[in-house]
C-alpha cells in the first residue's frame, strides 16, 4: 500500500491576515515617512566592533506595533517574536531580534522615534483626526521595577566622582585596590597600607558606591561606563534625596495606594476629538504642580499653535506657573477644590464592594422616603422688668 503524499500550498507572509488589518496601515505610514526623511534610516558602519544586524525601518515598525498592542517590556517583545505571531513575522521579515538589540536600537535612535511620533501628529492633523482646540492633561504614577536598596546620596556621588577622576593616573594605587577588591588578596601588609583609605570609603560610600568602585577597577571600558552612570545620576539629582543607581530617573513618591517607593510621574496630553496622544514624558517631580507650563509648551510645539484650551485637574494648581501662561493664547481650565473633592468621593463610592453599595442605596432610599420636617420659627419672649 502506497502512502498518499499531502499537497502543501506555500503562502506569502501575511497572507492569512485581513487586507484591512491595522499592521498594514502602520507599514504604509512608515513607508511614507521614509519617503520624506530617507536620511533618518541611513546606518553608519562602524570601523571597529560588530556590524549592526538590525534594520532601523523594521524595528521602528515593530516598536510602534508593540505599543499599539500595549507591549512595552523588551523581554515581553522577545517572547512575542518567538511565538511566531504572523504580524511580527510580517513586520520583521521572519527575523527574531533579542531584547538587547531592541534596547540598543531604542537608545541609539531616540531622535528617529520622536521624529516619527511628530510625523504621525502632523499627518493626523492634516486629515482631520486631531482637532487641537481642546486637549486634556493628566499625570499618573508608574511603578519602577528596580531594587530600592541600590541607591546613593548626592554627597556619595560627588565623592566617588572626585576620587575616580583624581586617582585614575595613579597606577600604583590602582593596582593595590584591584588586588584587594578584585583578586581578594589576603596580604596583611596590603591591608595595612590601605587601612586609612578603606576607612575613608566606609565613611563616604555605602554598599552601592563601593560596588561601582569595584566595577571601575576591572577595566578601562568598565571605568567609562561607571563615569557615564555617575553623570546620569548627577543629571537627576534634586535636593538631598537619594538616587537609584540602576534607574536614576525614578523617584521616591507615593503610588495610587499610598505606598512610597521608586516610581515615575508619567505626564500625558490627549486630544479631545478621538483621544490621540499628543505629549508624553516622565518627570522627576513628585507632584503635578510644576508641570502645567511644560505641558502647555510641549503641546504648542506639537500642534504648532498656542490657541487651544487645556483641561487639567486640581493637582496642577500653581499661581506661579499659571502667570507664565497668561501672555499666551492658551486657556487653562482647572476645577474648584470643593468640586474636585466631590468627584473623588463619588469615585470612591463606586469602587466600594457590592454589599457596601447596597447599604448606601438603602440609606439613600430611607432619606428620600422620610417626610421633610417643617421648620419652626423661633418664638421670642420679651420679659418685662417687674419691681417687687
Amino acid at each position: 500500500m502506497v502512502e498518499s503524499q499531502y499537497c502543501f500550498e506555500l503562502k506569502e507572509i501575511g497572507a492569512n491576515l485581513d487586507k484591512e488589518h491595522e499592521v498594514f496601515n502602520l507599514m504604509y505610514l512608515i513607508n511614507l515617512f521614509e519617503q520624506f526623511y530617507p536620511e533618518e534610516f541611513y546606518v553608519k558602519k562602524a570601523k571597529k566592533g560588530r556590524p549592526i544586524k538590525y534594520n532601523p525601518k523594521e524595528l521602528l515598525t515593530f516598536l510602534f506595533w508593540a505599543k499599539n498592542n500595549k507591549r512595552e517590556s523588551y523581554r515581553d517583545l522577545e517572547k512575542w517574536c518567538e511565538n511566531n505571531d504572523e504580524t511580527c513575522q510580517l513586520v520583521l521579515k521572519c527575523e527574531k531580534p533579542s531584547k538587547t538589540q531592541l534596547n540598543r536600537f531604542k537608545n541609539n535612535h531616540m531622535e528617529l522615534i520622536d521624529k516619527f511620533d511628530q510625523f504621525l501628529i502632523d499627518f493626523a492633523m492634516a486629515i482631520g483626526l486631531i482637532d487641537g482646540k481642546i486637549v486634556y492633561g493628566d499625570g499618573t504614577i508608574l511603578k519602577a521595577w528596580c531594587n530600592t536598596f541600590k541607591k546613593m546620596y548626592p554627597y556619595e556621588i560627588n565623592y566617588l566622582k572626585k576620587f575616580l577622576n583624581n586617582n585614575i593616573s595613579n597606577t600604583e594605587l590602582w593596582s593595590k585596590l584591584k588586588r584587594y577588591f578584585i583578586n581578594e588578596d589576603d596580604n596583611e601588609q596590603l591591608k595595612e597600607e590601605l587601612k586609612d583609605l578603606l576607612n575613608e570609603f566606609n565613611y563616604n560610600l555605602n554598599s552601592s558606591g563601593i560596588h561601582l568602585l569595584k566595577l571601575s577597577l576591572i577595566s578601562s571600558k568598565n571605568f567609562k561606563k561607571v563615569i557615564e552612570r555617575i553623570q546620569l545620576m548627577e543629571e537627576n539629582i534634586t535636593g538631598k534625596h537619594s538616587i537609584s543607581i540602576t534607574d536614576p530617573e525614578s523617584r521616591h513618591m507615593p503610588d495610587k495606594k499610598g505606598k512610597i517607593g521608586l516610581n515615575y510621574n508619567y505626564q500625558t496630553v490627549t486630544d479631545n476629538k478621538y483621544g490621540f496622544r499628543l505629549v508624553h514624558y516622565i518627570t522627576n517631580n513628585t507632584n503635578d504642580q510644576k508641570e502645567v507650563k511644560r505641558l502647555v509648551d510641549m503641546t504648542t510645539e506639537r500642534i504648532h499653535t498656542d490657541n487651544f484650551t487645556i483641561c487639567v485637574d486640581n493637582g496642577y494648581w500653581n499661581p506661579d506657573q499659571l502667570k507664565k501662561i497668561l501672555n499666551s493664547n492658551t486657556r487653562v481650565v482647572i476645577p474648584d477644590d470643593t468640586e474636585a473633592s466631590r468627584k473623588k468621593q463619588k469615585i470612591k463610592n463606586k469602587n466600594r464592594s457590592g454589599k457596601r453599595q447596597e447599604q448606601l442605596k438603602k440609606e439613600e432610599e430611607k432619606h428620600k422616603n422620610k417626610p421633610k420636617r417643617i421648620k419652626k420659627t423661633p418664638i421670642q419672649i420679651h420679659r418685662q422688668n417687674r419691681r417687687l
